[in-house]
């Protein structure tokens, strides 16, 4: 990405104030995350003619803020964290420059869903909203099934295969082909490259310890990520668990709660819901993920519970792609949530009883007109790519 002097002379405010308040110690401001915050406001404020940034010798401050003096830090209440979310989503420019320089520390605050405030901003301004130069260098976004809720997504350098590692599911559901299988577990294409396996729950089609296993024994680049309860049983197939284990994140996240992390070029969230069934155990993980521009969420099992995706934040909060079970366009307030309020790009639905399979087609024709691109997951089917189009979230 080529960065413009405005770009760049935010970078250098941000980090400025961090130290000028004497909180960079205390703060994870992380490149990643000052770049990211730094193409939202200042490709705006190039694009609105606010201004220059702070720094430039008419710094602003919020209304009545006095600023700490030197080495002294700032102080950040609840009230100026949810500031940030509601600044950044509302695009007031000015404000939000002014909490910035006044209290640099809500550039990591997270709101209920996990998501940092650029991230919030961009879900709540959608796709006009978002500077041109976040979608600089974004790359197609390619979607292979594997079987039942596994699928591999790849755009750019990143690979990341989601619900992909198992081969002996209920008799209900398709697994793996063998040479499927082997190819994940090898490397072969198109699973080569892989950067990131992430599991939802530990039910037998979605996960295998032992497969998990193998893949990490075999893949030594990859990092796998799991509800804790999967990860313990990694631990008893594993023969040599010390190996692979610096590249298993165990998360052990309580219901209605999230939890946030990076691996590399892939942010993402876990959100912990009930299993299906409304079943606390297996501890089931709803994913958000963004990379290279995309924005995707899996379900894994979840009840499907509509409150629940108030509570973390998905009403309003718009995805590239969804993985979803097959019966939430079907089911009135499943329906009613991805129609008016989740309204992803493109719908993927999946979690198919084999015996449903013929039926099926036929039931989402009924409904396609509700959505922009909504398909199902079934065996054979090709690769389905997703291509850069101006204005894609």
């Amino acid at each position: 990405m080529a960065w413009t002097s405005v770009q760049l002379t935010t970078v250098v405010t941000l980090r400025s104030v961090s130290v000028r308040t004497g909180v960079s110690d205390e703060v994870d401001m992380s490149v990643d995350r000052v770049l990211a915050i730094a193409v939202i406001l200042s490709a705006a404020l190039s694009g609105a003619g606010v201004g220059p940034m702070p720094g430039d010798g008419r710094e602003p401050r919020a209304a009545g803020a006095e600023r700490p003096a030197a080495g002294q830090a700032a102080t950040s209440g609840p009230r100026q964290s949810e500031g940030i979310f509601d600044l950044m989503s509302s695009g007031d420019l000015e404000k939000t420059r002014a909490l910035l320089v006044q209290d640099p520390r809500v550039v990591t605050a997270t709101d209920a869903a996990g998501r940092t405030p650029l991230f919030a901003a961009v879900a709540a301004r959608g796709a006009g909203g978002v500077p041109a130069a976040i979608g600089e260098g974004k790359s197609p976004l390619t979607l292979t099934y594997v079987a039942n809720m596994g699928v591999l997504l790849a755009s750019g350098d990143t690979k990341v295969l989601i619900d992909a590692l198992f081969d002996k599911p209920n008799p209900a559901y398709r697994a793996p082909a063998p040479d499927v299988l082997e190819a994940m577990t090898r490397g072969t294409a198109p699973f080569d490259g892989v950067d990131l396996a992430m599991v939802t729950h530990n039910h037998p089609d979605h996960f295998d310890a032992g497969v998990a296993v193998r893949f990490l024994e075999n893949r030594r680049s990859a990092t796998l990520v799991a509800p804790s309860d999967a990860v313990a049983e990694m631990r008893k197939a594993a023969t040599d668990w010390a190996r692979i284990e610096p590249r298993v994140i165990s998360l052990d996240v309580a219901v209605g709660a999230s939890a946030a992390r990076r691996v590399g070029s892939v942010a993402f969230t876990a959100l912990r819901t009930l299993h299906s069934g409304n079943n606390e155990s297996p501890m089931n993980l709803m994913y958000l993920l963004e990379f290279t521009g995309w924005r995707l969420f899996h379900d894994g099992d979840s009840p499907g519970n509509v409150d629940d995706f108030k509570h973390f934040g998905l009403a309003g909060s718009p995805v590239d792609l969804a993985v979803v079970h097959y019966w939430w366009p079907l089911e009135p307030n499943a329906a009613r949530f991805l129609q008016e309020d989740f309204k992803p790009t493109h719908l993927a639905l999946t979690h198919l009883p084999i015996r449903l399979e013929s039926d099926a087609p036929g039931k989402i024709d009924q409904v396609r007109r509700y959505y922009q691109d909504i398909f199902l997951l079934l065996p054979g089917m090709p690769p389905r790519t997703f291509p850069v189009r101006g204005g894609t979230r």
